[in-house]
Parts: structure tokens; C-alpha cells; sequence
């Protein structure tokens, strides 16, 4: 029942008391002289009935009160819910777009889902190949340890024949003194590369050197040393443009004794017999363009043009104090080849200008640099990091030109090439030498392979600086990228050939801990 149903009762039922009341009174005045009783009687009903009607209406009043602050309790709660209900419309609209970019990101994952799917199957075909590959290579090897194991067998009855010609050469010694006065004094003098270096830079003319040693090889046609220095001279003058003609020669060393060889001249041939070996196999293109980059030592070699067309700056990392006096007369001397061909002179270096340089443009070798144990380590990480974003030439402080080096570098220069430095003898890749275009794929990767590297969780040793950033890393790299990357544009430039090989223990600073040689 409503209140307001309760409230209209209470009120007929008053009106009604107060009717009732109003005829009692009156009946009172009538019969009140003579019936005292029924009045009494009934003034008594009257009062105790108004008394129910006063406390029905007490309580019904106090429910209407508590009712009030209900309806403001269930107002107050209705407005929350109310400011919830639009909170929850705002929450379900964010989820509604929400819900609409995942669906699309889905969508995408679908896509790309379906292109990896299709890359796994090529990969499956892939791997399929290169497992056929493997069993090839894998019975090649099995044929090469039989060949090893033959070839084993052949070198011990070689180091018989050694120890008999020994005998043989000590008994024809002064026969062999008078023969030998026939060569030049100095080619006894130098033995192999001094003096095919001074005898080269002497003669400006390859031919006449090719011609030299083959009337000595004529006549001395057991004298490996001579067909060592035949076939380099051969391969400057860029004769063997296929390089399986190269083999004809490499027939020759391989039936000799190379153990009679200069030490230089053996390490040459055994690479030579060991790119004949390997011919057409994975690092094949690695050999041909170590073999190849003789020919950028043909001084004879016609330029493009004899301006350098690209701003290169050469630089050098110095952070020992002063330079001392004589690398400063090499830094002079690479100094006026540099004005000669157009360029600034050499960019010096030292720790602070190049942590500095690091921190605004190579941030990612920075712990790599602030990390480097030793002054060479922060060299090596320096050079990377600048040659990675500038047209550059680096050189040691040490390196030393050769009369020639400036005919080779204008050469070298205007074909745009990447040159890092190697030794002619083997096949390994200096970092003492090199000239680099900004962004080269070379210098790229060394930054992508060793970016944050942390020399404070290595050990310190010479292993660690030849394997991070020294030689040993630029080695491994143009391998993998002269077998891996399509037109490279790759060269190398040989130790003692384009410029001059490192003085032995002549310069002063040798015999200092300035030499990191010394302590590792």
C-alpha cells in the first residue's frame, strides 16, 4: 500500500472522529443533565480512538521521513550509477577502437604469416640443396683426407730427398758460388721480397722486369725464389685475367721443394698451391681478389683522370702525447702525397677529439671506446667508427710510402673502390692501411656485428685485440661479405708492394710501452 493511500484513510477516519465528535457534543449538550453515564461512556471511546488515529499518523509520518532519506540515498546512488554508466560507455568505445586495430593487426599477421610461410618453403627447398651440398663437400673432404694422408706420406720421402740434397749442396758449393755470379749481388743480398720491392721501384718498366726473371729462371730453372718472383710479376701486370691459367705455374711449384724458399716467397707459393686446391670452392672469390689486387700495383696502369674526383680525408689516431720525431717525418711525407693529389692533409687524432666525435656521430661504439683497455684497442674501434661515415684514407703512424705509392693511390683513388690493406705473401687483411667510402658495406657490417661490445667483460689479450676490432675482424669480414654480397667493389692494396712494410725495430718508440706489441 502507497503512502499517500495510507494518508487519505487517515484522513476520512479523522474527519470522521472529528463528525463524530462534533454529534457527541452535541448529544452531551442534550442529554447531559439526565444520562451522565452514556456520556462519560462515550467521551472516553471518542478520546481513546483519536489517540490511535494521533499515533497511526506518528508513524506514518516518521515512515515518510525515513522514506525520504532512502529516495536521497537511491537519488545519490542513481547519479553514481549514472556517472559509471558513461564512464563504462567511454571504456567500451576505447575497447570498440581497440578491438577494430588489433582485428587489423591480425589482418597484417595474416599476410605476413602467409609470406613467411612461403619463405619457409623456399628455405625447406634451400636447406634441401645445401644438404645435397653437404654430402658432396662431405665426400670431397673424405677424398682430401686420402689425398692428405698420400700427400703426408709424399713429404716425408721429400724431407729424405731434402736431407740428401743438403748433402749434394754443401758438396757443390763453390760450383754453385761461381753460377750465382751471374744474378745481381743484391738478389743473394735481399732474398725475395726486399729485393723484388727495390728492384721493382727502380725499373719503371714491369715488362723488363718479367723479362729479368725469366732469362734467370731459364737459367736457373730450379730456383723456386725466381718463379715465386716471376708469377707475382706476372699477376702485377694483370696476365692472368682468367686465373685458372695461372695453374700452369702453380704445376711447377707443386713439384719442387718449397722448403727452399725464402720464408716470404714459401708462404706465397703455399697459398698459390692451396687457391689452385680449393678452386671453385665457397671462398673462391676471396682468393681471386686477393690474387687480382697485384695488378694495383702496376704503376704502368693508365688513371681515369688525374684529378680525385671524391673529397677523401686521411686521419690517423695518435693518444700517447706527442708524436715523436720520426713518425712525424712520415706523417710529413704522406702529408705532400696528399697535397699532390688534391687532398687535406693527414687528420691527427687523440683520445679526447675522438671520443667526442664517437658520442655525436657513432653513439653505438661508444662503449666499445670507453671500454678499450689499451690505447691500440681505442685506435681500432676509432677507425671503424670514422670510417663508417666519411670519404677517408687511415694509415698507422708508422706506414711508410714508397717512391711509387702516389702513382698507385691516384689510381687506386679515382676507381671508387674500397682497398684494405693485405700481405702479399698469404691470404690475411690488415687494418693499418685502408681507403673507404661513408656508409661502405665493409664497415657497416663491423659496426652491425660489434656495436655496445664491452671489453670489460673480455679478458685482455692479444687474441681479444686481433678478434674485436683489429685484423683478424676485417679477415673474417671481407670474406664473408666477398662471398655473401653481389659487386662489392672490394680491392686490396699489398704490404711492401703499394707501401712500404713496417721498419724493423728502427724507430724509437719500438722499444717504449707505446708499442702495444710489447705488452701483449
Amino acid at each position: 500500500m502507497s503512502n499517500r493511500t495510507v494518508y487519505l484513510k487517515l484522513k476520512f477516519k479523522i474527519n470522521n472522529a472529528i463528525s463524530k465528535a462534533e454529534k457527541l457534543n452535541i448529544l452531551f449538550q442534550y442529554f447531559k443533565k439526565d444520562n451522565d453515564e452514556i456520556f462519560n461512556f462515550t467521551l472516553s471511546t471518542l478520546i481513546e480512538e483519536n489517540n490511535k488515529v494521533i499515533e497511526e499518523k506518528n508513524k506514518i509520518i516518521e515512515n515518510l521521513k525515513n522514506q525520504k532519506i532512502k529516495f536521497s540515498q537511491l537519488k545519490e546512488e542513481y547519479k553514481k550509477q549514472q556517472f559509471l554508466l558513461n564512464k563504462n560507455k567511454e571504456d567500451f568505445q576505447n575497447q570498440k577502437n581497440k578491438f577494430s586495430q588489433v582485428k587489423e593487426d591480425f589482418q597484417n599477421q595474416k599476410i605476413k604469416f602467409s609470406q613467411d610461410k612461403e619463405d619457409f618453403q623456399n628455405q625447406k627447398i634451400k636447406f634441401s640443396q645445401l644438404k645435397e651440398e653437404y654430402k658432396k663437400q662431405k665426400f670431397l673432404l673424405n677424398k682430401n683426407k686420402e689425398d692428405y694422408k698420400n700427400q703426408k706420406i709424399k713429404l716425408s720421402q721429400l724431407k729424405e730427398d731434402y736431407k740428401k740434397q743438403e748433402i749434394l749442396i754443401k758438396k757443390n758449393k763453390e760450383e754453385f758460388i761461381k753460377k750465382s755470379k751471374l744474378i745481381n749481388e743484391s738478389f743473394i743480398k735481399f732474398n725475395g721480397l726486399n729485393f723484388f720491392i727495390e728492384f721493382f721501384h727502380e725499373n719503371p718498366s714491369i715488362n723488363n722486369l718479367i723479362y729479368f726473371y725469366e732469362r734467370l729462371s731459364s737459367i736457373y730453372p730450379k730456383d723456386k725464389n725466381l718463379l715465386s718472383f716471376l708469377i707475382k710479376s706476372k699477376l702485377i701486370r694483370g696476365d692472368f685475367e682468367e686465373l685458372h691459367h695461372l695453374f700452369n705455374y702453380v704445376d711447377k711449384l707443386q713439384n719442387k721443394n718449397l722448403s727452399e724458399c725464402g720464408d716470404n716467397e714459401f708462404l706465397f707459393c703455399e697459398n698459390l698451391i692451396r687457391y689452385k686446391k680449393f678452386h671453385k670452392t665457397k671462398n673462391q672469390i676471396y682468393r681471386e681478389t686477393w690474387l687480382n689486387s697485384f695488378a694495383n700495383c702496376n704503376i704502368e696502369r693508365k688513371s681515369a683522370s688525374d684529378n680525385i674526383k671524391v673529397n677523401y680525408i686521411p686521419f690517423q689516431y695518435w693518444s700517447q702525447g706527442e708524436l715523436p720525431e720520426d713518425l712525424l717525418s712520415y706523417k710529413a711525407s704522406w702529408n705532400k702525397i696528399f697535397r699532390d693529389l688534391g687532398l687535406p692533409e693527414i687528420t691527427l687524432f687523440d683520445k679526447k677529439k675522438a671520443r667526442d666525435w664517437i658520442e655525436e656521430f657513432c653513439p653505438e661504439l661508444s662503449t666499445p671506446f670507453n671500454t678499450a683497455f689499451h690505447y691500440c684497442v681505442e685506435s681500432d674501434v676509432f677507425r671503424v667508427a670514422y670510417a663508417s661515415r666519411n670519404n677517408c684514407i687511415y694509415l698507422d703512424s708508422d706506414c711508410i710510402p714508397k717512391p711509387k705509392t702516389f702513382i698507385i693511390l691516384r689510381n687506386l683513388l679515382n676507381e671508387k673502390k674500397d682497398v684494405l690493406a693485405a700481405k702479399w705473401q698469404r691470404l690475411n687483411v690488415s687494418n693499418n692501411f685502408f681507403i673507404t667510402r661513408k656508409n661502405s658495406k665493409f664497415f657497416n657490417k663491423i659496426i652491425s656485428d660489434m656495436s655496445n661490445y664491452d671489453f670489460n667483460k673480455t679478458d685482455k689479450n692479444r687474441e681479444v685485440i686481433m678478434h674485436s676490432f683489429g685484423p683478424k675482424r676485417y679477415s673474417l669480414t671481407a670474406e664473408e661479405l666477398l662471398i655473401n654480397e653481389e659487386n662489392l667493389n672490394l680491392t686490396f692494396l699489398h704490404h711492401g708492394i703499394g707501401f712500404g712494410p713496417k721498419p724493423k725495430q728502427t724507430l724509437s718508440y719500438y722499444k717504449t710501452d707505446n708499442r702495444w706489441q710489447n705488452l701483449f
